[in-house]
């Protein structure tokens, strides 16, 4: 018996320090990142804006959700040399609602639209801008036409962002990135009655996103 309890013991404190290993792993990665583009300082960054394309949630729309998401980032500089960087944001969304029962359809109700402008403001903290990690802020503008709620009209809200960037061959950029947002808005609605009823909606929503883009050089 004690040597089972003993082996009890041994086995939960390597999985301890299996969990502490994977944990300084964890927060040791972002930080050598972050050292490593402090470190390597490319002035050829500078002399571009980027163009970028959601990779997700496109794949994750168009395989599991049977739906549009396109999502677009325009990133440069409104000064040389600044640690911010003005990133404009279009995101178009359109889906199918389906209801299912025991494996079975029994409401489709196709073309629920969001549509999404999302100007941000980017701070790099590091000592190069457009690479490594950085926070931001941003207004935004929503049309949302849900025809499976039955909701219709313009919401407007502000959200925060944070990612991190890096760069492929040096000029390709691929970022992750999370934001979160809230809105508001006077929209029409419909009662249990099917009568209109322009109401105010208000609600939060986030998402995970992976880009890739291209270099735009700049005019001198």
């Amino acid at each position: 018996m004690k040597v089972i309890i003993w082996m009890k013991i041994i086995i939960a404190g390597l999985k301890i320090k299996v969990i502490g290993i994977i944990i300084v792993i964890t927060l040791a990665i972002p930080g050598y990142l972050c050292a490593q583009s402090q470190f390597k300082r490319d002035s050829t960054l500078y002399k571009y804006s980027y163009f970028k394309f959601s990779i997700f949630p496109f794949f994750y729309a168009n395989l599991v959700q049977d739906a549009v998401w396109l999502t677009f980032h325009y990133e440069f500089q409104a000064k040389p040399k600044s640690k911010f960087t003005c990133n404009a944001v279009v995101d178009y969304h359109n889906w199918t609602y389906k209801m299912i029962v025991n494996g079975v359809p029994v409401s489709v109700i196709p073309d629920n639209i969001e549509f999404y402008i999302r100007p941000q403001i980017r701070f790099y903290p590091g000592k190069q801008t457009f690479k490594g990690f950085y926070l931001g802020l941003f207004p935004l503008y929503l049309y949302r036409d849900l025809t499976s709620y039955q909701k219709k009209g313009s919401y407007w809200g502000a959200g925060a962002i944070g990612g991190y960037q890096f760069f492929v061959r040096k000029k390709i950029p691929l970022e992750i990135n999370c934001w979160v947002s809230g809105q508001t808005g006077v929209i029409d609605k419909v009662d249990p009655y099917g009568n209109p009823n322009p109401g105010r909606d208000s609600f939060g929503t986030g998402s995970f996103e992976l880009n890739i883009g291209w270099p735009i050089k700049r005019p001198r």
